[in-house]
């Protein structure tokens, strides 16, 4: 449902500082909302819509795995995200499914290098 007057009681609200995905739509629950059709262009933006809901999605998970805000966790974030994706044209899901991986790839680099500079401190 497409309801936008679920902001008041989002209980998330004001408590996910992240510019990236502070305007998406959410459900009472927190969880954001998938972007409606006519939110996507389908050019592969560098900031698409999808990349947006993608990054709602772990923040509220991380949100309800590190806090004991009473929100339950309602799913998996990969599993809702192959769900909301799968009603996308074939090349649109191609596309995402390649820039996911691809942010995966470059945010465990980015763990694996912190990693090495805090073990590297902690030999100094």
């Amino acid at each position: 449902d497409d309801d936008d007057d679920d902001d008041e009681n989002d209980p998330l609200r004001g408590k996910i500082i992240d510019p990236k995905t502070a305007a998406l739509r959410r459900y009472p629950s927190g969880e954001p909302k998938p972007p409606r059709e006519t939110e996507c262009c389908g050019s592969g933006c560098v900031d698409c819509v999808w990349l947006r809901y993608r990054d709602g999605l772990l923040a509220h998970a991380r949100f309800v795995e590190q806090t004991s805000s009473g929100v339950e966790a309602t799913s998996d974030p990969d599993h809702v995200l192959k769900k909301a994706l799968s009603r996308l044209e074939p090349a649109m899901k191609v596309f995402l499914e390649m820039e996911f991986r691809a942010l995966d790839r470059k945010a465990a680099a980015a763990a694996r290098e912190e990693e090495q500079r805090q073990n590297s401190a902690e030999d100094r």
